[in-house]
């Protein structure tokens, strides 16, 4: 109890003269979001009455406004540990380093999305020399974690994943596919309900499917996160049974967290190549971003565009930012955006997994502003808000 009452000496900042308490509205609205969330933490066990609160999803919600953005970075040791930054202050370095509640001894986990405090994870297992995914939630705050259970109990490999809130609900957006080592089949769509904790079918048309099974990963990255705006779900993919070339469009999905139903979106055209193009989506002012950094024998290109609309299919896009580098010393295409800062350039996070770049991508320019021992900690490119969320289980 004592160090709760210094904490909360600390929000009031530091008034022992006051004797009046506090009216309930400021410390619960305009104090207790502010505070760290390891604090929040602390103060679950004051009451009941706060205990209640702490853990709705409006708090969860009011907190998450006033943290700033965390990357993940996951030690190359055994048993292996995560330490977070600060993309803010990037100045003070990792965090003490904490353990996983879960194993990746072989560097099988990769973090999909991070969503109102809770992380979602694809861990990559082998068995008789199959390979098939599960799906994890961790709350890195709280060191809860839960493997989510496969729907159907089907061994297959997570081709893709989403994850959002959606009605008072974390949800998993998963779609399945089978391997037979020659060719990849796209297999079922499902949604994963927390709060039921169990899964549902997605009716998916076969062309549908077909477009899920192009979904754009890469030569140089494992996974290409979705991006959620506006209760739909934004990802990349490219039309089935098609090599890319020069002046191919890119194709994107949406697909409608109400109505369940998927959107095939004409992309900008674009000139690149497959062997060394990064490729990502970002949200900034309300609008999706397409972030496109690409190389061929001549030049090193980078290219930034924002969609205004979708009609019909068609992606109403702008071009805001290009550039025409010199191929040497040119890392565009291995940086991938992580985060907007407040100064408006974004934070980018190198494909090693060691560094971290600040760019401006109105003029296209970066800098690299930290740097770790690759051979110690990898980092992860989806940004983290640490908050304390709803409880995970009940």
């Amino acid at each position: 109890m004592s160090v709760v009452r210094s904490e909360v000496e600390v929000a009031t900042m530091g008034s022992r003269d006051i004797e009046t308490p506090l009216p309930p509205e400021i410390l619960f609205f305009h104090i207790l979001p502010r505070l760290p969330g390891k604090s929040i933490h602390c103060f679950l066990c004051v009451c009941k009455q706060w205990w209640s609160f702490l853990t709705t999803p409006a708090f969860a919600k009011m907190h998450h406004q006033h943290r700033h953005k965390l990357l993940i970075a996951l030690s190359m040791t055994t048993p292996c540990k995560f330490s977070t930054i600060d993309l803010e202050a990037l100045q003070d370095g990792l965090s003490a380093s904490r353990p996983i509640p879960f194993d990746d001894q072989n560097r099988s986990v990769e973090i999909i999305e991070s969503v109102r405090g809770l992380v979602c994870l694809r861990k990559t297992n082998e068995c008789n020399g199959r390979k098939y995914s599960d799906i994890i939630l961790w709350n890195p705050l709280t060191s809860e974690c839960k493997t989510v259970f496969r729907p159907n109990n089907e061994v297959t490999i997570a081709s893709l994943v989403g994850f959002y809130y959606n009605c008072n609900d974390y949800k998993v957006l998963l779609v399945t596919e089978e391997d037979d080592n020659v060719y990849i089949y796209p297999h079922n769509v499902y949604i994963y309900s927390l709060k039921s904790d169990s899964w549902r079918t997605v009716d998916t048309t076969q062309e549908e499917l077909s477009l899920l099974c192009h979904h754009f990963i890469g030569q140089n990255r494992w996974w290409l996160p979705c991006h959620s705006l506006n209760e739909k779900i934004y990802l990349e993919t490219s039309e089935p049974n098609r090599n890319r070339a020069i002046g191919d469009p890119i194709i994107i999905l949406s697909f409608d967290m109400k109505t369940e139903k998927w959107t095939k979106i004409l992309g900008p055209y674009i000139e690149y190549v497959l062997e060394k193009m990064c490729l990502s989506f970002f949200v900034v002012r309300g609008c999706i971003h397409l972030y496109v950094a690409y190389c061929d024998d001549d030049k090193c290109v980078a290219e930034l565009w924002r969609m205004d609309g979708d009609r019909d299919g068609h992606g109403d896009w702008t071009k805001v930012a290009d550039a025409d580098p010199s191929k040497q010393h040119c890392p565009w295409p291995s940086l991938w955006p992580i985060h907007l800062m407040k100064n408006g350039n974004r934070m980018m996070y190198f494909e090693t997994g060691n560094a971290i770049y600040e760019a401006d991508l109105e003029t296209l320019t970066t800098k690299m502003v930290y740097e770790c021992d690759k051979y110690t900690y990898r980092f992860h490119q989806g940004a983290y808000t640490e908050t304390l969320g709803i409880k995970m289980f009940n």
